[in-house]
């Protein structure tokens, strides 16, 4: 399963950003971003805001590639929920503009 934190690593890493240019794109320490990066800390709604606007996709659709399958799908369901997860990591990771802020 694909957390936020290891969302952020992935995006980051594809931007070729070092941990203290993402964190100065994201206005947060490169300490506080380590942290999430590696699951010891979870992302507020207002930093899924930033990186969504920063990244130029809505929170909800980092949300649905973070989320863990819902219990309730199976078979079939489960299949498509599980193809849906991954166009959107596609879309995010490889079809996004390069990242521009202030630190990049």
């Amino acid at each position: 399963m694909m957390t936020l934190g290891r969302l952020v690593k992935t995006i980051r890493v594809s931007q070729d950003l070092s941990q203290g240019q993402m964190a100065q794109c994201l206005n947060i320490s490169q300490n506080y971003l380590s942290l999430i990066e590696s699951g010891k800390k979870t992302m507020s709604l207002k930093l899924v805001e930033t990186l969504a606007d920063l990244i130029g996709v809505s929170k909800e659709l980092l949300f649905i590639v973070a989320s863990e399958i819902p219990s309730e799908l199976t078979g079939p369901e489960r299949d498509d929920f599980i193809k849906l997860q991954k166009n959107m990591f596609t879309i995010i990771t490889y079809e996004m503009d390069s990242i521009s802020c202030d630190a990049a």
